[in-house]
């Protein structure tokens, strides 16, 4: 196997990956995915994946997954998880394409609660601050100072020092969710960039902001937490840049890649296999082995019926199949070409086939030179 055609069965990146149909159902996700989501089964029929995200999201995702159909655009999304961890929920950002030779979306799955979540004990790598409201004063923790870029919190902290700290293009923003906060009397979250004092890097912030009322309800102090997230971030560029090349990899791939679900229909093909077998993926998608529609012939001729077709064999037996030689007619042009297909089984954690993955060349001059003509 080549190391290209490698990459469609190995999980490469350090991130969850997980496969849902344009509806949202799970069909199926790696080994990070599964410990995200603390799944545990390999059963996926009629698990949506908004079965995993807090109510408030759900037109959100769906929104998102129509989008990511519609247009074929890489898209990101920051959602909660409910119902994994008792004691909180979880945070993820979410990346989504369509796999280009499939019916499918791909969505990477990154956690990212470890910087928006708020223990009960915050760690050396948050910063805390307190500004009363009323009086205009603000109390800050030393961390708090070191992530702006100062060696401690002693000297005078206000507003506009704060506004000058957070870079321009992010300022009015900024503002904006600020003053929304202190006039509704709301909480808010918000993630923004800084130009840091000390060596005058560009750092990518994230705080959570809480607003405290007196008994009259007046709002009279907000309080919160800051973090840097800058190296997620960076990590979520990383992602972006790894799934292009991705992405680039399978649709240039000259060899041809069909994927069998356990029963044999064909659920994802690339470019290059819709144009040796001469099909298109309407006509592709969907046939079994045992598809009548099939014009497969061995090299002396004779029929090469559906249950003996490599990836029928993987199916049944579980084991690949290496360098089989089969001759395709081929519909659209009207010719038969010769290809030598690999088989190779991937199986869920109980044991059984979750899929086949065919993989197969043009060998049409090969074969011909031996004397082969039909």
């Amino acid at each position: 196997m080549t190391e290209e055609a490698r990459i469609l069965l190995e999980d490469i990146f350090p991130f969850g990956r997980v496969l849902v149909t344009r509806d949202g159902k799970i069909y199926d996700l790696n080994k990070q995915a599964r410990e995200i989501f603390l799944i545990g089964g390999d059963d996926f029929t009629d698990v949506s994946f908004t079965d995993y995200l807090a109510p408030k999201f759900w037109n959100v995702f769906k929104g998102f997954l129509d989008k990511v159909f519609s247009t074929h655009q890489n898209e990101l999304l920051d959602v909660k998880l409910t119902q994994i961890h008792p004691d909180y929920p979880t945070d993820v950002c979410i990346f989504g394409h369509v796999v280009p030779f499939g019916d499918l979306c791909q969505l990477t799955v990154m956690d990212i609660s470890s910087s928006n979540r708020v223990p009960q004990v915050i760690d050396e790598n948050i910063g805390q601050y307190k500004y009363n409201i009323l009086e205009k004063t603000t109390w800050r923790s030393k961390k708090h100072g070191q992530i702006f870029g100062y060696p401690d919190s002693s000297h005078e902290w206000t507003t506009k020092l704060f506004l000058e700290a957070v870079v321009p293009e992010d300022r009015d923003r900024v503002l904006t969710q600020l003053q929304q906060a202190l006039n509704k009397g709301i909480n808010c979250s918000m993630e923004y960039r800084i130009l840091r004092k000390n060596d005058d890097q560009i750092r990518w912030i994230w705080s959570i902001n809480y607003i405290n009322h007196n008994s009259e309800g007046t709002p009279v102090v907000m309080e919160g937490i800051v973090q840097d997230i800058t190296e997620l971030r960076k990590n979520q560029i990383d992602l972006l840049s790894a799934e292009e090349r991705y992405l680039n990899l399978i649709t240039k791939l000259d060899l041809g890649v069909v994927i069998h679900g356990p029963d044999g229909r064909i659920l994802l093909s690339n470019p290059s296999a819709l144009r040796l077998l001469g099909l298109t993926s309407d006509q592709l998608l969907g046939k079994t082995p045992m598809d009548p529609g099939w014009n497969v012939i061995h090299e002396d001729g004779s029929p090469y019926p559906g249950e003996t077709h490599p990836a029928a064999i993987t199916l049944t037996t579980g084991k690949p199949v290496l360098n089989a030689i089969m001759g395709v007619f081929r519909p659209l042009t009207q010719d038969r070409i010769w290809i030598s297909v690999n088989s190779e089984p991937r199986f869920n954690y109980d044991g059984s086939i979750k899929d086949v993955t065919a993989m197969f060349k043009d060998v049409t001059e090969i074969v011909r030179a031996k004397g082969v003509t039909r």
